[in-house]
């Protein structure tokens, strides 16, 4: 539902706009108005239903501008933005029909429920709500609904006539044939909040019904919809307008799950199952609206295995001790499973949990090696639910956990490793030796050795040219320096070595490299 804010003060427009979650509430806010004036030369063409507004502005007042909204689209519901000092504006500005007022110092709770009601003035207006709407029976109706399709019991006939009058649009369903009737499970998007809220529920209700004949149901921090599709044909199409009509709207971006279209009472069940099912896809779908079983069929999961080196960088990035390295693995790897087209959510479990046993098993054979117990606790793996809620921050706090455990054992060894790191980043100018190295942290060259190849997966010159040439691609992207003295400020003397190892290294030479920066 469109909302429209109007006062000339920049403070309090800019303060309703960006401190009020309006979408989350299922509010579209349009571009806040700094006049009257300007807001009625905008109302034909954006047709806000709920306006906020201040009275005493410059130019044409909030009073005036109520009763020209009201005279032309009386509809509008009109909220007055007041200060205490305007309480006499108020009581003139009920009867020129405003319904509500709010001081400007509410807090954003006050003012989301002063929208909310708003809303819900609009919505229970004659002819907004079904015209069969008796209050009494709607709870049982509710019910053996819900029975329905939770658990397969088909009503009794009694129970079927009140379930006819929730259904508008099935003239009866007792009828045979039956109309085709398919069931939907309808949730935010991936990306925003988890549940929709009550005013939510209460707009998609509204506009799905406006679209298509249809009955809404909540179920936790979802909805259930059992829509009649006599006469589509190509329900597909169909829902996604629908999603798209819904999204215009209201400003929701939903997802939708349809389970298969069936024409018998006894099978809404199994429709309500499958679209259950494919609601476990919501994070797969990415920016798609709709979800139906014609369009997940097939998949066959995807691969669990990884290569030695896929396995390797995961190993480093637990050693690392940076928590954005971790961060950044998580994603990458959700993302090559979210655009895999074989991907299902028990594969993307599988592949999760056998990726955290392999860090498990590595701070096992680490912890062994350090000669230090592990914690009691053991390895947690999380449930198919709990990933799939949020799966980048899920995987990405396991990794920190890991991270920590190792971390507190291997201090000693990151002290070493750390301080050979700082020596060589400091002196990368120079020709520097791993017994130069060795002796600047005071230990054995041999011992240096081995802790480069277990830290950080190469070996002493491997790592050493690693660091130059992330330095070299750092100043040719960053600075006008010529390559020769980018190359010399790296060690490198001989241009052509230095070329050939970059080119290597990038898959550029330095020149190519700096020109697609």
């Amino acid at each position: 539902m469109k909302l429209l804010i109007v006062d000339d003060e920049v403070i309090i427009r800019n303060g309703l706009s960006t401190v009020i979650p309006w979408k989350e509430h299922g509010f579209t806010l349009l571009k806040p108005a700094a006049s009257a004036e300007e807001a009625l030369n905008r109302f034909p063409g954006e047709r806000p239903e709920i306006v906020f507004t201040d009275i005493q502005m410059t130019g044409k007042n909030g009073l005036d501008m109520t009763a020209e909204i009201k005279e032309a689209y009386p509809q509008t519901e009109i909220v007055v933005l007041s200060v205490h000092d305007q309480f006499q504006f108020t009581q003139q500005a009920i009867r020129y029909g405003v319904a509500d007022y709010i001081l400007k110092t509410s807090s954003p709770e006050e003012i989301i429920n002063a929208a909310v009601k708003a809303r819900s003035r609009i919505l229970n207006r004659p002819g907004q709500s079904p015209a069969n709407k008796t209050e009494g029976d709607k709870p049982r109706q509710i019910s053996v609904l819900e029975d329905l399709l939770l658990n397969g019991r088909v009503p009794a006939n009694g129970e079927l006539h009140r379930l006819n009058s929730l259904l508008p649009g099935i003239k009866q369903l007792l009828d045979e044939p039956l109309p085709p009737l398919q069931v939907l499970m309808i949730s935010l998007l991936s990306g925003q909040q988890d549940s929709l809220t009550d005013g939510m529920v209460s707009s998609v209700e509204q506009q799905l019904k406006s679209q298509l004949p249809s009955v809404c149901l909540r179920k936790g921090q979802k909805m259930l919809a059992v829509i009649n599709l006599h006469g589509a044909q190509n329900p597909n199409e169909r829902l996604l307008e629908t999603a798209e009509h819904i999204e215009q709207e209201v400003g929701l971006c939903l997802f939708i799950s349809a389970g298969p279209v069936v024409q018998s009472l006894n099978q809404l069940h199994s429709s309500y199952i499958q679209a259950k099912q494919i609601h476990t896809y919501r994070w797969f779908a990415h920016d798609n609206k709709l979800v139906a079983s014609d369009q997940i069929q097939g998949r066959k999961g995807i691969d669990l295995a990884r290569s030695p080196e896929d396995e390797a960088r995961f190993i480093r990035a637990l050693k690392s001790g940076e928590r954005d390295s971790l961060r950044l693995l998580a994603e990458e790897l959700c993302t090559a499973v979210r655009t895999n087209p074989q991907a299902t959510p028990e594969s993307f479990h599988a592949y999760i949990q056998l990726l955290l046993m392999t860090g498990y098993r590595w701070l096992e054979r680490s912890a062994r090696d350090s000669g230090v117990e592990m914690p009691a606790a053991g390895l947690r793996l999380p449930s198919l639910e709990t990933l799939l809620a949020n799966p980048e921050g899920v995987l990405t706090r396991h990794l920190e956990e890991m991270m920590d455990i190792y971390l507190t054992w291997s201090d000693s060894t990151n002290r070493y490793i750390k301080e050979a790191i700082a020596f060589i980043r400091g002196n990368l100018v120079h020709n520097i030796t791993l017994q130069q190295v060795a002796a600047h942290i005071h230990v054995h060259p041999n011992y240096l050795s081995d802790l480069f190849k277990r830290e950080t997966g190469r070996n002493y010159i491997e790592f050493v040219t690693a660091e130059r040439m992330e330095r070299a691609m750092t100043a040719l992207s960053g600075t006008s320096l010529r390559v020769k003295e980018i190359a010399k400020s790296v060690g490198y003397e001989d241009m052509k070595y230095f070329t050939r190892l970059f080119k290597r290294h990038t898959g550029l030479t330095p020149s190519e490299y700096r020109s697609n920066c």
